[in-house]
């Protein structure tokens, strides 16, 4: 009969450095977020409150560390009070980090809540934003432990302002038989605001022919919208960069001499810019 020999791969030596390199690997490849060490630094930092006039909602955030001298993370919570009134009674409100209302991914150490600006969820309604300066205290409960940090948030309104207007000194009507029919340009308006460009309702200018009359729609809007018209030049390049713009057209029908543009800027409480005034000539090339 003839003989067969099997050979086993793993000896008794290799299989216990096998053991022995697994047990390595699951007790310390991969992190048990309970026996892992604090993260460096504050446990709270990224404080965060902003009041959207549009919607009329407030957003809280902060970033927190998920461990305190090896203590988990248990709750988060803001108390928000107006700094320049102690006799309103402050607001405490929950903070998740759970991916729902108001909070954009969970688990990601940024805990956050969106919740209405109105009386039905707190004693310090934002009515009067003009003079509110609110105060916020973030405080997170690791078991027994308790820490917390603050910030002030001035929520004064500031007059918005222009800071540069961008249109051409002079067009031309156009001659008889010039197949375009007219001549045209685009104007953009650089705005600024105190508060953040999303504080800016609108931007428009009044424009103001030779004979001291208003052209037909004034005021005329500008917008940051990044629309494109046609093909032909763009209205706005880019949305949402305090750039407002549009076109401006000159034809057969428009008065010749000296235009003045009024531009304007105004925010969501009513406050309007100065008076930014550019003029533009509109020549006549063709003698008639």
């Amino acid at each position: 009969m003839r003989k067969i020999n099997i050979h086993n791969p793993i000896n008794l030596t290799s299989l216990i450095t096998l053991v022995l390199v697994l047990i390595f690997v699951l007790n310390f490849g991969c992190e048990d977020p309970l026996r892992a060490p604090d993260p460096a630094g504050d446990p709270i930092t990224e404080i965060q409150f902003s009041y959207n006039k549009w919607t009329g909602d407030i957003y809280l955030a902060a970033k927190v560390a998920p461990r305190l001298n090896g203590v988990v993370l248990d709750t988060l919570y803001a108390v928000i009070f107006d700094f320049a009134d102690s006799t309103i009674m402050a607001d405490t409100i929950a903070i998740t980090d759970d991916g729902q209302a108001g909070d954009i991914l969970s688990d990601d150490g940024v805990f956050a809540t969106v919740i209405p600006a109105d009386s039905t969820t707190l004693s310090t309604t934002l009515d009067s934003i003009t003079s509110t300066v609110i105060g916020m205290i973030v405080e997170a409960v690791y078991g027994t432990q308790v820490t917390n940090a603050s910030h002030i948030f001035d929520l004064s309104n500031y007059h918005p302002e222009i800071i540069a207007v961008s249109m051409p000194t002079a067009m031309y009507t156009p001659c008889a038989g010039d197949p375009l029919g007219y001549d045209l340009d685009t104007l953009v308006v650089t705005v600024i605001d105190s508060n953040g460009l999303d504080d800016i309702q609108t931007c428009y200018l009044n424009f103001q022919r030779p004979d001291g009359t208003y052209s037909i729609g004034s005021p005329i809007a500008l917008f940051d919208d990044g629309y494109e018209e046609d093909g032909l030049l763009k209205w706005d390049e880019l949305a949402n960069d305090g750039k407002y713009s549009r076109l401006i057209l000159i034809d057969g029908n428009s008065q010749v001499g000296l235009y003045r543009s009024h531009y304007f800027v105004r925010d969501f409480n009513g406050l309007v810019s100065d008076d930014f005034m550019v003029e533009l000539a509109v020549i006549d090339t063709c003698g008639s």
